[in-house]
């Protein structure tokens, strides 16, 4: 037992100078200058190996950026794309920097970044402060898992003031001729089935465009989809054909894989950006005369009364003018303002169908 309690001892005292030595070559290298974040974390890991013969896991801020957009499961493609985006984004800002530590950067830089989104990120037009506020909750969300993971102890993002809010603009529904304009104005089926869409389930444009065939039951006359805005609370609405867009869906060849999108055509383009389908239903618009309504300009960006997101208002204004009840159209369009109005309303297959009947055909 002795000679055990010496050989420890020795081993201990071995450790002890091999760890010494780490802590020489670090204070030398801060001496000379050139001790960085990126040097201190290798002596650091160094010290973890020769104490507990471990490895200590580490990340460049472009490796750990991988790594977690590896890790985003489950959520839904608009979402991915705009993670790999911003990521990008926030890469391209880095430069050099990227092959750093993720301890390396501060909220100082954290600082910068933002304002740089604000600039536009590299491009012409700059961006509205909503726009850069979701770019840093995603570097925000890229730091927050690190520290899960032990891999950093310091989210920069954190102790950021939060930029005040813009005035958003109030969203204007359509006029029923102005959605029969749009429709006979569409460049294609596939939009002119987007149209219908969006004018009688109220979905968002993402959600339109990337419905699969299997959300559409036409036999039991009803789409059931889960909302790509609400996927992590797994929210689903079941939304009653309207015979418009029942006569449309039926006039469309059944595809052999039902998980195949309903509008292929515009299914692999993006919602915004230059090309996107924000932009296309703009053309739309523009082509059919359809006013976009007032404007207003805030980080050198404009925003309008009327985008594809008015033919969501469009429903629930057409549901109210037919005296649809406020908790069928809730049900309908999918808001959930009220946990006790969750709990408490239950609506039947016949009540929204009968709801759905009442809204004018185009």
């Amino acid at each position: 037992m002795e000679k055990t309690a010496q050989a420890e001892a020795g081993a201990g005292e071995e450790k002890s100078r091999r760890i010494l030595s780490v802590i020489t070559r670090a204070t030398e290298d801060a001496e000379r200058g050139i001790l960085n974040s990126t040097k201190g974390s290798a002596y650091i890991a160094e010290i973890i190996k020769i104490a507990t013969g471990e490895d200590l896991q580490t990340y460049t801020i472009k490796e750990w950026v991988s790594e977690w957009l590896a890790r985003q499961e489950g959520v839904s493609i608009a979402t991915v794309r705009a993670y790999n985006t911003y990521t990008k984004q926030f890469l391209k800002w880095l430069g050099p920097r990227a092959d750093n530590t993720l301890q390396s950067l501060t909220t100082a830089d954290m600082r910068k970044l933002r304002q740089w989104f604000l600039d536009g990120a590299g491009g012409k037009r700059k961006a509205s402060v909503n726009t850069a506020t979701q770019k840093m909750k995603t570097v925000s969300s890229i730091y927050i898992e690190a520290m899960k993971q032990g891999i950093t102890n310091f989210n920069p993002v954190a102790a950021l003031k939060a930029l005040p809010q813009e005035d958003s603009i109030t969203r204007k529904p359509f006029t029923l001729q102005e959605v029969k304009s749009l429709i006979n104005h569409a460049p294609s089926d596939d939009w002119r089935g987007l149209i219908l869409m969006g004018a009688f389930t109220g979905l968002r444009l993402t959600d339109c465009a990337q419905l699969p065939w299997d959300a559409v039951n036409l036999k039991k006359g009803e789409i059931v989809t889960m909302p790509s805005k609400t996927k992590r609370k797994r929210t689903i609405v079941r939304i009653p054909l309207h015979p418009s867009l029942a006569s449309f869906l039926s006039s469309r060849p059944t595809p052999i894989d039902n998980t195949a999108p309903v509008f292929p055509e515009l299914a692999v383009q993006s919602g915004p950006g230059r090309n996107g389908l924000s932009i296309q239903f703009t053309e739309i618009m523009d082509k059919a005369n359809v006013s976009r309504g007032k404007a207003s300009t805030t980080g050198g960006r404009s925003s309008y009364e009327r985008s594809f997101h008015s033919l969501r208002h469009t429903l629930t204004s057409w549901l109210a003018d037919s005296n649809v009840s406020p908790e069928i159209r809730m049900e309908i369009i999918g808001h959930k303002s009220q946990d006790v109005h969750s709990l408490y309303t239950h609506l039947g297959d016949e009540t929204l169908q009968n709801a759905m009947s009442g809204v004018p055909g185009l």
